[in-house]
């Protein structure tokens, strides 16, 4: 018996990536590659920019390097395992934020052997946290910038 089925729809939330939220277009990945801010946390190293877009939402960009990892089996295992992390925790990128931006984040694996899923969530939880409090404290020096200097 199905169950989603007979539940409405308002319960029911979206749990999967879209194709919209995969960071594709070479443009965009330069660009975060040129601009963007890095947060190390081994063995994963996230590079994130904020882009004021207040219709899109996150892009992200998973990689693990055939240089560290030799085994396609070992590197889709670890995509997955990050894509699932992102999937679980990307809610946390857009609650109490002060300042509505598009996110294109990259999170490339840097590690030389795999790791187990709780370590790849917890430095999601880390990263996502890290990216809010530099957001927040942005907004902050906004809106202090703003107030002090009216135009």
């Amino acid at each position: 018996m199905n169950y989603i089925k007979e539940l409405p729809t308002s319960t029911v939330t979206k749990s999967n990536c879209d194709a919209q939220e995969r960071l594709k277009r070479k443009k965009c990945i330069e660009k975060l590659f040129a601009e963007g801010w890095a947060i190390h946390l081994h063995p994963i190293r996230f590079v994130y920019l904020a882009k004021a877009n207040l219709d899109d939402q996150p892009q992200v960009l998973f990689t693990v390097p055939k240089k560290k990892i030799k085994r396609a089996v070992e590197r889709n295992i670890i995509k997955r395992r990050m894509r699932e992390s992102y999937r679980r925790h990307r809610h946390l990128l857009t609650i109490h934020n002060l300042i509505r931006a598009q996110w294109a984040i990259a999170c490339i694996y840097v590690g030389n052997n795999t790791e187990p899923y709780p370590t790849i969530e917890n430095n999601f939880l880390e990263a996502f946290r890290r990216i809010r409090k530099s957001t927040m404290l942005d907004a902050k020096a906004h809106k202090m910038y703003t107030s002090h200097y009216r135009f």
